[in-house]
């Protein structure tokens, strides 16, 4: 790329603001630069959103961003900042806000066109070359015409932005009464597909949080109907085509109703998730079919998606060769060419055949006949995956993100757990260590982007409550009691940063940030779990495994300021409703002391206990709750709920029974 022809993202870290580094558009990253020239040429800022692996971003690049006529108009009459949204989620939460206010949808790319002083007066998502012209024309001639509505609607889009946030506690008691979750799941059966699994419609996205939630209600309540729904999700998503049948992982949703075509990028975080998912299910229902997606999804994982650093990647993108799918779809005269006299048993098996079930005669592999896959055929799929590796592979967005590399810690714990596989904890330990290493070399801070060596953008909320998390979940682990430490550390500086007077609920930005119109706050369980909702679930655990009750006090007091939210709409409030189950549960403490400890953590670690928090060690650690539990020679088990505790047994049947009894 000849540099001189390059806008100003030419010297950006992100792979997506690189994409864009040549286009005719004079592109800013954002920060003060681009808003400051807003400014003094009172010129509207023309705000476009996106990430490296979305599909509909590279369609409008082609058709508008590319296009030297749209390029001037753009670059005559607006500031242009191209921002992603996986490095800064916090301007994107703020024109999202303002697209659904306008539109009553959202999605990438987002466009927004806002004032000189970022107030938004326009916002959409895609648009094709001759609506995108129309649009720019008609606000740049009314903007420079003084135009009093502009003025008008920028003030009306931002009361009603304000009006989202949450702000100040709710008086609301929290339910004593198990009854609480049957409601949360009736009000959900009318948006549940009980019989092709997820919510109802198109497309289906797998939606872990809510699903984990189910998980937990089932196996609490002994609920036969959410069982049934819940393994009817986990079956027809590990059978379908969202599933990769080659290479693992999962693509981010399918864009029919039955999980068969999907929109093909793959995304850390949903697979992250998706990893713990199946994880706990598998050790709920011993289905060989669910170890088998978690074994797989981590080789992927670990094949195309691990830094040199043990971190990992953000995303694969959905196109290959400059169209949707191209790497990840097959004709049967492919398969044929390839196998030969063995291709007509994984065509069967996979749903292949001559006229293709997707565009131009390809076939999107899936299991129609839900069947998991015998020795035989896996030689065969494994065939299939390395001729595809010869292919040219989808772009690689490889700037790793601490958020979602939280998720990814705890999904190849969950992993360890389900499997007993010990290179799954290994590999969560070396991430693990990487970032508590870090976060002591800067003081206690903690940087959103790790790329080219170097840390990026201050950490927002998500990123220390992920951690946060993941830290715990080392913890009962190993009991190594420096996780709890760092755990802790990250805990002060979420109380100091971005706790807000007279609210229980933390803002998504710290309050050293001062350049954004509107201060989001996170509540709402997507694909991703909010962030409140996360530190919610980390306060609460921190709390009970350190003995500060304080901290379990403000998880609740978060969980109550959201319980009509929750109650009103339990599918998008997933998170919560895991937090709530703890409530009402109170799932136990298990304290595991002594010398051979280990073996002990490692083989309960394998039995599903909803909500069970280990703690322990071979001597006193200094936990409170560990104290007087110490006998010379001895490995004990306590199982404790708050300060009671049963009296101390040495078998793990003993224990298992114990916690059915208790």
């Amino acid at each position: 790329m000849n540099e001189q022809k390059s806008n100003h993202l030419i010297h950006e870290n992100s792979p997506y603001l690189l994409q864009h580094a040549g286009n005719p558009v004079d592109w800013y990253p954002w920060g003060e630069e681009a808003l400051a020239k807003a400014r003094s040429e009172n010129k509207l800022l023309l705000i476009s959103i996106g990430y490296a692996a979305c599909h509909w971003c590279h369609v409008m690049e082609k058709e508008c961003f590319e296009d030297q006529e749209v390029a001037l108009m753009m670059n005559d009459h607006f500031v242009a900042v191209k921002v992603d949204r996986e490095e800064r989620p916090d301007i994107d939460q703020i024109y999202m806000n303002a697209c659904f206010i306008m539109t009553g949808s959202g999605g990438w790319p987002l466009n927004v066109i806002a004032l000189p002083d970022q107030r938004p007066v326009y916002a959409g998502t895609y648009f094709p070359k001759r609506e995108w012209v129309y649009l720019l024309r008609t606000l740049s001639d009314l903007h420079r015409n003084g135009d009093e509505g502009i003025l008008g609607e920028a003030d009306e889009i931002m009361k009603r932005m304000k009006a989202i946030r949450r702000t100040g506690n709710v008086d609301e008691n929290l339910p004593d009464d198990p009854d609480a979750l049957r409601h949360l799941f009736r009000k959900m059966l009318t948006g549940l597909d009980f019989k092709l699994g997820g919510t109802r419609g198109t497309p289906k996205f797998p939606m872990p949080s809510h699903l984990l939630f189910l998980l937990r209600y089932a196996h609490f309540l002994q609920d036969d109907d959410a069982s049934g729904y819940l393994t009817t999700t986990l079956d027809h998503m590990a059978f379908g085509g969202i599933y990769d049948q080659l290479g693992g992982g999962f693509s981010r949703y399918s864009v029919d109703g039955s999980w068969l075509v999907p929109h093909f990028e793959k995304m850390l975080y949903d697979n992250a998730q998706l990893i713990t998912l199946y994880a706990r299910a598998y050790q709920t229902y011993k289905r060989p079919l669910y170890r088998r997606i978690v074994e797989q999804t981590t080789e992927w994982i670990e094949r195309e998606m691990t830094s040199p650093d043990g971190l990992w990647y953000s995303s694969l993108d959905a196109d290959s060769e400059g169209a949707e799918g191209t790497y990840y779809t097959w004709t049967a005269s492919e398969v044929d060419d390839i196998l030969g006299k063995e291709a007509e048993k994984i065509k069967q098996y996979f749903g292949i055949t001559r006229e293709g079930n997707w565009e131009e005669g390809k076939n999107v592999l899936n299991t129609p006949s839900h069947q998991d896959i015998t020795g035989e055929m896996d030689l065969l799929r494994n065939q299939l995956l390395q001729i595809r590796t010869k292919r040219i592979a989808p772009a690689l967005d490889d700037k790793v993100i601490t958020s979602w590399n939280g998720m990814m810690i705890k999904g190849f714990v969950h992993a360890w757990q389900a499997t007993g596989n010990r290179k799954y904890l290994n590999t969560a330990l070396l991430a693990g260590t990487f970032y508590r290493d870090a976060i002591e070399k800067n003081n206690g801070d903690l940087f959103r982007i790790w790329k080219n060596n170097r840390f990026s953008i201050p950490g927002f909320l998500d990123d220390y409550a992920y951690l946060v998390t993941a830290f715990i979940e080392l913890y009962g682990s190993t009991f190594d009691i420096a996780w709890l430490k760092i755990a802790g550390r990250l805990i002060e500086r979420i109380q100091r940063n971005f706790g807000e007077t007279g609210s229980s609920l933390f803002r998504y930005t710290s309050k050293e940030v001062t350049q954004l119109i509107d201060t989001p706050v996170e509540t709402t369980d997507q694909v991703i779990p909010s962030s409140n909702s996360e530190i919610a679930n980390g306060l609460y655990r921190y709390g009970v495994i350190t003995g500060d009750e304080k901290l379990q006090e403000q998880a609740f007091l978060m969980l109550s300021n959201m319980f009509n939210q929750l109650n009103e709409h339990p599918l998008v409030y997933g998170n919560w409703g895991l937090l709530l189950v703890d409530y009402l549960a109170k799932p136990v403490e298990i304290a595991i002391v002594g010398e051979n400890y280990n073996v002990v953590l490692n083989e309960l670690s394998g039995h599903y206990l909803p909500g069970a928090l280990f703690i322990g060690g071979s001597d006193d650690t200094g936990l409170e709750s560990l104290k007087g539990k110490f006998v010379p020679g001895k490995t004990l088990i306590y199982l404790c709920r708050g300060k009671s505790c049963l009296a101390p047994v040495e078998r793990i049947q003993e224990v298992l029974d114990l916690i059915d009894e208790w």
